[in-house]
């Protein structure tokens, strides 16, 4: 079971997509806004969350910020559900059985998690 750190926050992952989304989006602003809610402990952009590295320095920044919960705003194609979620396995937040459907498992304690309202 991994012990996080929580503040009780959330992190935002923000990904450009290679720069697609920034023709619509003002990552700029869209950042800064997001950092005056007192509810979001860190804001992580990066280019390409679909890559790899991109993905685990994302991670790994959010991780050491103390958050709860994070949200990933980007594209929502099948590689960035594969590379994030191996990447979360790698950092030892998840566990999962390759292969079988439904068999992932959130390795954080349960009292780290927040109770919703």
């Amino acid at each position: 079971m991994v012990q996080l750190k929580s503040n009780g926050k959330s992190g935002v992952i923000l990904c450009e997509c290679n720069g697609e989304l920034n023709r619509n989006l003002d990552f700029s602003s869209l950042e800064k806004k997001l950092n005056e809610l007192s509810t979001v402990a860190r804001v992580k952009r990066c280019s390409r969350l679909c890559d790899s590295k991109d993905c685990a320095d994302a991670v790994k920044v959010l991780k050491k910020s103390g958050i709860s919960r994070f949200v990933v705003g980007g594209c929502g194609n099948d590689t960035l559900d594969t590379v994030l979620r191996d990447t979360l396995e790698k950092n030892g937040l998840i566990s999962r059985v390759p292969g079988q459907p439904r068999s992932i498992r959130l390795l954080v304690a349960k009292e780290q998690i927040p109770q919703l309202d």
